[in-house]
């Protein structure tokens, strides 16, 4: 039997753990090679086109409540006018508070988009109503943005600029400086009074 000792025998014996540990580099590394042929491959393949969704009717100059810090503007897509009123009805039998202030919005803004005015602007009041109960402000906030632009259209500036002053003071609430300075701007434009106290109506 041969006895190998010292530095000779301590490398002899670390040669099998060298071959293991190289053999597992090899292999992360050839797995590592894979990942980023792979990666290259899919980032210059043309990527598969993107469903889009319906636009999003918004009225108002300002581009209503939806925030960077609500939902992060990403599209909406507003379902059919029959769907929402449906959904309205589930949610009034259900008595979802929390639900009815959008839906009530999408409705209003699809039948103005549609050319119907006047239910349009009922479906925003009821928004309104309904955003109060479940104190959504920025929905009522849109809402009211979107009949200030109806009244506007309509050559009622003094109604136009009773919702902006409301609407300004709800993202002022909300802590929204954007929306804030866009209403106030709208209001100068128009010639609002910027001091009013209003009543919530």
């Amino acid at each position: 039997m041969i006895e190998i000792s010292g530095l000779v025998g301590t490398l002899l014996l670390l040669v099998p753990f060298a071959v293991l540990l190289l053999t597992v580099v090899a292999c992360l590394r050839r797995t590592s090679k894979m990942t980023l042929t792979t990666m290259s491959r899919v980032s210059h393949e043309p990527a598969a086109p993107e469903t889009v969704a319906a636009p999003r009717y918004v009225l108002t100059a300002i581009g209503g409540g939806a925030g960077p810090d609500a939902s992060a503007d990403v599209a909406v897509a507003t379902p059919p006018r029959e769907d929402l009123a449906e959904r309205i009805r589930l949610a009034e039998e259900r008595k979802d508070v929390a639900a009815l202030p959008a839906l009530y919005l999408a409705l209003g803004q699809a039948d103005i988009a549609r050319g119907q005015v006047e239910e349009g602007a009922g479906h925003l009041r009821s928004c309104i109503r309904a955003a109060a109960r479940s104190r959504n402000g920025a929905v009522e906030a849109e809402a009211r943005l979107e009949l200030a632009e109806l009244a506007r259209e309509a050559g009622d500036l003094t109604t136009a600029c009773e919702h902006w002053q409301i609407a300004r003071s709800l993202f002022h609430k909300l802590a929204r400086k954007s929306d804030v300075a866009g209403t106030e701007d709208r209001m100068q434009r128009h010639g609002c009074p910027t001091d009013w106290v209003l009543t919530d109506f």
